[in-house]
């Protein structure tokens, strides 16, 4: 499964004190709104009856604040090689939805998914953590496929980032999760494997079914 882009990018490096507006109110609608619909739900219910239930909890996502003074920017992928869309100031809070390795970044390769009108990342070393850490994307051997040629793994979802190492034809490998990256050959789906790699779906047989989205929900 993959999302829309976000709408309101524009190209440019570095961090800077811009507003992000769109995807902060989409943040702060995320959980309460899923919050609300399970209380309404739970209205609803009978509880006198015997096989009355409780309505399943919203997700609990973690939290995180800017601490980089020039705030930090948002981007399309976890690199710093790709679309900035933007910029968190200092002192934001942020939902975060799960995390994944990219890119290092001042010695830090972790990058936080954030809720945006289809996903955008923020490195990890310029948000704390607001309590506990999020989970990293996906599942582990949620899916599984096989290479279909020597394919580079690689740390980020995209060519422009460092080769981690090569797979001969024939591996096996164990996919966590998918994101929409930069082309390869036509194919724009890049699977993030359980060793936290990278590599491109167009090398990749799916063994059954294909892995889900790295956005959860």
């Amino acid at each position: 499964m993959t999302f829309p882009r976000p709408t309101h990018s524009i190209s440019h490096s570095g961090h800077t004190a811009g507003r992000h507006s769109d995807q902060r109110s989409r943040a702060a609608r995320l959980v309460p709104l899923g919050l609300a619909t399970g209380a309404l739900v739970v209205g609803g219910l009978s509880l006198g009856g015997p096989t009355a239930q409780a309505a399943p909890s919203a997700p609990a996502f973690a939290t995180g604040r800017v601490v980089a003074t020039g705030g930090v920017t948002a981007r399309s992928l976890p690199t710093t090689a790709s679309t900035g869309y933007g910029a968190y100031p200092h002192g934001d809070r942020l939902t975060l939805l799960c995390k994944v390795r990219g890119s290092t970044v001042a010695g830090n390769a972790t990058w936080y998914l954030v809720p945006a009108e289809g996903w955008e990342f923020v490195s990890a070393r310029y948000v704390a953590n607001v309590g506990p850490a999020p989970a990293f994307c996906g599942r582990a051997g949620d899916a599984a496929g096989r290479t279909t040629g020597a394919v580079r793994t690689r740390v980020a979802p995209t060519t422009r980032a460092a080769a981690a190492a090569t797979l001969p034809r024939g591996t096996r490998v164990s996919l966590r999760c998918e994101v929409e990256g930069p082309a390869v050959q036509g194919n724009r789906t890049w699977y993030y494997l359980d060793n936290h790699r990278w590599v491109s779906a167009r090398y990749v047989a799916n063994v059954g079914h294909a892995p889900r989205s790295c956005s959860p929900g």
